[in-house]
């Protein structure tokens, strides 16, 4: 008897396992924090969040860096407590994470300037800034970002070269 292969395609997709939400640092293995950036053009906070893996820190493993890069209206505070969840999860893989708090009310063409920023100072000032910047292997510098801030990643990507991110 043939099976129809719609049928088996669905059937293997729902059967098919799920990868484990959280990373190897877990649920809630990881803290942030505010550190100030300045130089940042898009208004309202020249701060950024930084969050990293505790174990990782206390271990003093060293772990990419990435730049996340919030959605139109979604600075000042609400950079991370907007997308707390996907910091959580993604930082749980084992990934030191920073994002500018700029651009709060509309969207900010330059937006992308601040992510730059927010790399270099971050890479620059390392441990100045904050303990867990000291295990950022600043050789592995990645970015990210949801809507407005998935367009900035596009305009950071033109600078990758000279800014050393790779993906």
């Amino acid at each position: 008897m043939m099976m129809n292969p719609i049928l088996l395609f669905l059937i293997s997709a729902v059967s098919s396992s799920q990868p484990p939400e959280y990373g190897p640092y877990g649920k809630g293995g990881c803290a942030h924090t505010t550190v100030h950036i300045g130089g940042l053009v898009s208004g309202w906070s020249e701060d950024a969040i930084v969050m990293w893996p505790k174990k990782a820190l206390e271990d003093n493993t060293k772990l990419p860096f990435l730049a996340f890069a919030h959605g139109m209206t979604a600075g000042g505070f609400e950079a991370y407590t907007g997308y707390e969840k996907l910091w959580d999860v993604v930082c749980s893989y084992g990934y030191i994470i920073a994002g500018p708090m700029s651009c709060r009310e509309f969207y900010c063409q330059r937006f992308y300037q601040d992510v730059i920023t927010t790399i270099q100072t971050c890479k620059s000032k390392g441990k100045e800034l904050t303990p867990a910047l000291g295990i950022a292997d600043f050789d592995k510098i990645g970015v990210y970002g949801h809507s407005m801030g998935g367009a900035a990643t596009v305009d950071v990507s033109r600078f990758a070269t000279a800014n050393d991110i790779i993906a």
